[in-house]
């Protein structure tokens, strides 16, 4: 059954993200080096920058610099797989997914999805991170598997043309 999900599309990175729950998600896209959208109900936030190298890059290269930029999360937790896939498609993409348990917050669990794509000369930074009660252990995988099924793995790009030429930044502290 393919069930559409309503579109964000930035214009800033080129790219159409499909969100679950549409309106539900508070999107910035102007205010910071990412774009960063949150979905009050479900805890979730989904954070994506794209940018250009001077260089041709793999996917090592595009999470050293996403890590040096200060778009990368600082996130304690224990790692549950660690793919290497094409998305999106053609995309030379590292996929790291992990639950934290506990040691902020005794309560929650909180899981991650975070991609580090490389194609030829431009870099993706994708980042979810979703949040829910320990009783409900199911919330959290089933929330991660869905991120990655629909929202990293539908996520259209406009054009490689497209992507913003200038230089990124590093994110504020």
């Amino acid at each position: 059954m393919d069930v559409r999900m309503p579109r964000y599309h930035s214009t800033r990175f080129g790219v159409s993200l499909p969100l679950p729950d549409g309106h539900g998600w508070r999107i910035d896209d102007h205010h910071g080096p990412t774009l960063r959208a949150t979905h009050e109900p479900t805890r979730s936030l989904v954070e994506l920058v794209i940018w250009r190298e001077d260089k041709l890059v793999n996917h090592a290269m595009c999470e050293a610099r996403a890590r040096e930029l200060g778009y990368v999360a600082d996130v304690e937790a224990d790692t549950i797989e660690s793919p290497i896939e094409s998305v999106p498609e053609g995309w030379d993409t590292r996929l790291w997914v992990g639950v934290e348990t506990g040691a902020r917050d005794p309560a929650h669990a909180t899981g991650h999805l975070m991609a580090f794509g490389a194609l030829m000369r431009k870099c993706l930074y994708f980042h979810f991170a979703t949040t829910a009660n320990k009783d409900d252990p199911d919330a959290v995988s089933t929330r991660l598997a869905f991120a990655r099924v629909r929202i990293l793995r539908e996520m259209r790009l406009d054009s490689l043309d497209e992507v913003p030429r200038e230089r990124p930044t590093l994110a504020p502290r």
